[in-house]
């Protein structure tokens, strides 16, 4: 039997899919209460780093919403990269620095970049 150690934890919960990891980070920073161990005071939990940050729901929506996008007109964007903030296109084009630049000049908050693949083109096919 291992001995239970915080750096155990750690790579316990780096082994958890990101969906699992958010549901974690949520619980983990959810309001404490005073107790007896901290003297009566409330108290914030420092975060390991390696725990992606959580979305919030409207981050999630707009990021399904850029998703829904890039499905929809895939054919028209192929073999470019996009940057999307919800349904608007903030930039498209071959080079990914330059519309990640684009998207930075735009302000947009979270912009979703992605390289559309040319959905025609079926590039994996695995026999077993």
């Amino acid at each position: 039997m291992s001995t239970l150690t915080a750096e155990n934890i750690l790579t316990l919960i780096d082994e958890l899919p990101a969906v699992e990891q958010n549901r974690f980070r949520q619980l983990w920073d959810a309001p404490t209460t005073p107790d007896e161990t901290t003297n009566g005071h409330s108290h914030k939990k420092q975060l390991d780093k390696r725990i992606p940050p959580i979305a919030s729901p409207e981050e999630m929506e707009l990021g399904m919403v850029s998703i829904r996008w890039v499905t929809q007109h895939g054919r028209e964007y192929k073999n470019q990269w996009v940057a999307l903030e919800g349904d608007r296109l903030i930039a498209a084009g071959p080079d990914h620095d330059e519309v990640w630049k684009a998207s930075q000049s735009d302000g947009a908050k979270m912009p979703f970049i992605t390289f559309v693949e040319d959905p025609d083109n079926i590039t994996h096919i695995i026999w077993t």
